[in-house]
């Protein structure tokens, strides 16, 4: 029983780290609105994203949490579901604004 723990435990990252990639390829082909461009906005309210067939605003309390790397900014609903900003669509100044007011609404970082 330990053997099959200790191989799970170390099995599980890796096909993590070669599933989810594929799996978030598979899901982009299939869901043609995330190709739409989007033009994003915030404040000290909340984040609002719109493109050619929706939009969304969502106060900063309503998200569970956030995270951010050189990459990627990530809005996060839930574990599971989130909004992704590239950092390259922003300037250096646009991602100091956005991350400032993230950081003011006292959001929790994950």
């Amino acid at each position: 029983m330990a053997l099959i723990v200790l191989i799970g435990a170390f099995s599980m990252p890796l096909l993590f780290y070669f599933l989810l990639p594929q799996h978030a390829r598979k899901v982009y082909r299939q869901v043609k609105t995330m190709r739409h461009p989007t033009e994003v906005s915030w404040n000290h309210e909340g984040y609002s994203a719109s493109t050619a067939t929706s939009t969304s605003t969502i106060a900063w309390n309503d998200y569970f949490g956030w995270s951010a790397d050189e990459k990627i900014v990530l809005l996060m609903q839930a574990p599971n579901l989130f909004q992704m900003l590239p950092r390259h669509a922003l300037s250096g100044e646009q991602a100091g604004d956005l991350i400032g007011h993230i950081e003011n609404s006292e959001l929790r970082r994950i």
